[in-house]
């Protein structure tokens, strides 16, 4: 079985924007180009969206309940994510979910009950150590180490372990994985992939007309910043370092939406910040963007400064552009920053240090030139989307190839 169809059953699609949406589309898009076929489960993203559409030449089908992101959704949405699988238990070979958390669970029992292989790939940190519950815990003042808290965490640890193929996007995703129990020939190291042929460095007149067509100063040195406007992603840090910093002909732009209702919101605390501090002409808030490649290729450097990262599509397409980087020195990030190399790492929710690494790369821009020029050699050799993908329809077809083969010894 040469090319196996995949069911991706992922908790957000297209539209939602996020680092695991990206890389079930951007897998999804490759498995289709290259003659598999693929169909999506996936939660409804507002009440007026059609229960089946075809993105990308994918069937995708949304299931209840209806809304926007956030956490209670995801876990009331199991019944109904096992319900369509099994519906379309002829329509697929194997599983595969990019985003486990929650949603992992409804996988699991599907292709248990349908006899499929289930490969789970984890976004997140510490998913299968259930470090994501302790945020939500200590909010509602019920300690971590308490028994209930213990066994439930050990149980989900343990359905989730029964997955054919554990993926993971980061070295240490692949250490937690085998430290908790999980086979070695179980686990593969798939790191997220760039496309570098789009994540490429502007050509020409591009970075003035990517800043006209932005509505960014033609004049000014810009730092961006991708990702969501949440208090995770660093960016109250960020906003201090820049206030410390007040670089002279410099402009943040922070690209990315607020998460209007969720705890972790710093949109509307970032504004008051920059209002506060008269930060209004450094600061630009651009809000969300479908396609960030002509924004990284107007910018002149590139920080994300998250607490925690798994792994960062944004991170790696902006060393794909060839910018200079600052990241935080954490997860995914060391596996493809090399500090002083490639990029500068400063250390997690520390203004101070984010402003030092900031500041080494604005005071010498030639280093950061040489810098953004590794970064881009990285990404191609390392983390180009055409071999990264390949390896993902390879895994697949083995799932689905040795999943045949046992069938058909079983009814021998």
């Amino acid at each position: 079985m040469s090319r196996p169809r995949v069911l991706v059953v992922s908790a957000y699609y297209f539209p939602f924007q996020g680092g695991t949406e990206t890389h079930a589309r951007v897998v999804t898009k490759y498995l289709v180009a290259h003659g598999m076929a693929v169909s999506v489960v996936t939660k409804r993203d507002d009440r007026g969206s059609a229960d089946r559409d075809t993105i990308d030449g994918a069937t995708v089908y949304r299931v209840p309940p209806s809304g926007p992101r956030g956490g209670l959704r995801k876990w009331l949405m199991l019944p109904f994510v096992l319900a369509k699988v099994l519906s379309l238990r002829k329509e697929f070979d194997v599983i595969y979910c990019p985003g486990y958390q929650g949603i992992g669970l409804a996988a699991i029992a599907a292709g248990w009950w349908l006899k499929r292989p289930v490969v789970l790939r984890s976004g997140n940190l510490g998913v299968l150590r259930g470090d994501q519950w302790n945020v939500p815990l200590a909010r509602w003042h019920i300690p971590s180490g308490l028994w209930p808290v213990r066994w439930l965490k050990a149980l989900l640890q343990r359905i989730y372990m029964r997955a054919d193929v554990m993926v993971c996007n980061c070295r240490e995703n692949e250490t937690e994985a085998i430290e908790s129990g999980i086979p070695r020939d179980r686990v593969r190291y798939l790191p997220n992939a760039v496309d570098v042929a789009y994540f490429r460095p502007a050509r020409g007149d591009e970075r003035s007309e990517a800043r006209r067509a932005a509505g960014w100063p033609l004049d000014a040195q810009i730092c961006v910043y991708v990702g969501r406007l949440s208090g995770e992603k660093g960016v109250m840090e960020l906003l201090e370092a820049w206030r410390t910093l007040n670089p002279a002909g410099w402009v943040l732009a922070l690209v990315g939406p607020d998460m209007p209702g969720h705890p972790i919101d710093a949109g509307p605390k970032a504004r008051r910040f920059v209002a506060e501090h008269s930060l209004g002409d450094r600061v630009i808030f651009h809000g969300e963007s479908t396609d960030t490649a002509p924004l990284l290729r107007a910018a002149d450097l590139y920080v994300l400064p998250s607490h925690y990262e798994s792994f960062s599509n944004a991170l790696v397409e902006a060393m794909g552009t060839g910018l200079p980087v600052v990241a935080t020195r954490i997860g995914g990030m060391l596996d493809c920053v090399v500090e002083g190399e490639n990029g500068l790492l400063c250390r997690p929710r520390d203004a101070a240090d984010l402003a030092a690494s900031l500041r080494e790369m604005m005071e010498a821009p030639e280093r950061a030139t040489v810098l953004g020029e590794r970064a881009r050699a990285t990404v191609v050799h390392q983390f180009n989307e055409t071999t990264i993908l390949a390896a993902f329809a390879t895994l697949f077809s083995q799932c689905a190839e040795r999943r045949a083969l046992r069938d058909a010894s079983a009814r021998a």
